[in-house]
Parts: C-alpha cells; sequence; structure tokens
C-alpha cells in the first residue's frame, strides 16, 4: 500500500519532496505528468517540447520547493509553474523563427484550413481568459474534475463556466 493518500498531490507530498525524498519525487512525476503535459500541449501545440516541459517542470517543482506556500493548493502551483514555463519556451522559440507563437491562432490546430482557423480564432477572443483556458485544457486532455483542482473551484463552477463558454461561442457563430 502506498504511502500516499489515493493519488493525491497535498502538502504532505510536497514536504516529503522538500526533503528529497525519492518516492515522493516519483509519485508526484506518475500522478502529474498527463496534467503537466496536457497544460503544455495545450499552450505550445507540440508533443516534443510539452514533453521537454513535462520534464522541466518536474526539475522545476523539486528546485523550487521551498518557493510552494503550503496550505495552498499546489496542483495550482504546478499549473501557474507548467503555464509559464510553456509561455517562456514559446518566447523562445518565436525567437528563434522569427514568428510570434504567442498569437492567438498558435492555439490553432495546424491541419485546420485558413477559414476555419479564422472563424475558430475569432470565436475563442470573444473568451474570457479562463474560459479560453478551461476549453483549452479540456480539449487538450483533462477531464472537467483535474481542471477543477488545477483551479481550487468546485466541478460545479468548472462545468458551469465551460458550458457557458461553448453556448457563447455556439451563438457567435451562428449570428
Amino acid at each position: 500500500m502506498s504511502i500516499f493518500n489515493n493519488y493525491q498531490i497535498n502538502d504532505n507530498l510536497m514536504k516529503k519532496i522538500s526533503k528529497n525524498d525519492s518516492n515522493a519525487i516519483e509519485f508526484l512525476f506518475n500522478n502529474s505528468k498527463k496534467m503537466i503535459f496536457s497544460i503544455a500541449l495545450s499552450i505550445t501545440k507540440s508533443r516534443s517540447i510539452s514533453e521537454d516541459i513535462t520534464q522541466d517542470i518536474i526539475i522545476k517543482i523539486i528546485e523550487n520547493i521551498d518557493k510552494y506556500q503550503y496550505n495552498n493548493n499546489p496542483l495550482s502551483w504546478i499549473y501557474t509553474l507548467t503555464k509559464n514555463h510553456s509561455l517562456n519556451v514559446l518566447k523562445k522559440e518565436s525567437k528563434n523563427y522569427d514568428i510570434d507563437l504567442l498569437d492567438e491562432s498558435r492555439l490553432i490546430k495546424k491541419e485546420l484550413n485558413s477559414i476555419d482557423s479564422l472563424i475558430l480564432s475569432t470565436t475563442l477572443s470573444i473568451l474570457s481568459d479562463e474560459e479560453k483556458e478551461i476549453i483549452m485544457l479540456h480539449s487538450s486532455g483533462l477531464k472537467h474534475k483535474e481542471i477543477a483542482k488545477i483551479y481550487n473551484k468546485p466541478l460545479s463552477t468548472i462545468l458551469s463556466k465551460y458550458n457557458r463558454a461553448i453556448i457563447k461561442m455556439r451563438n457567435y457563430l451562428e449570428k
């Protein structure tokens, strides 16, 4: 039986990580890699870059564990680290290729034709940042329950925001 509560990333786990407990680090990796990868993928749209970011974030967590504020939601902290690191990676990539990867259209799948891309980009632009993130996180594979943990909000709130965003997009497209 695991020394950790069933798949919980909590303050106790973070304390064990701060003591370099290898079992705690392994548990963190195994139970957060899908979430980290999904967040990175929703931002970068690159599987290989997102895989690298997943590894980087686990290392960042270990290196910056002293900056974690206990009695907070560790998933929110991990989400923030992942989002910021992913955006930084995109900035570096955009400088390497002299293109603006942070443009809203970067969130759109490459295989869509230009008309579909324009429609989707315009439709996403009517959403708030939080609504966009919820839509993108869900579309990249995270369950609503996992998104609720990231935002430290009730599942019903996330479901409501998701459904309102979908309705808002649908209504916009019907006009």
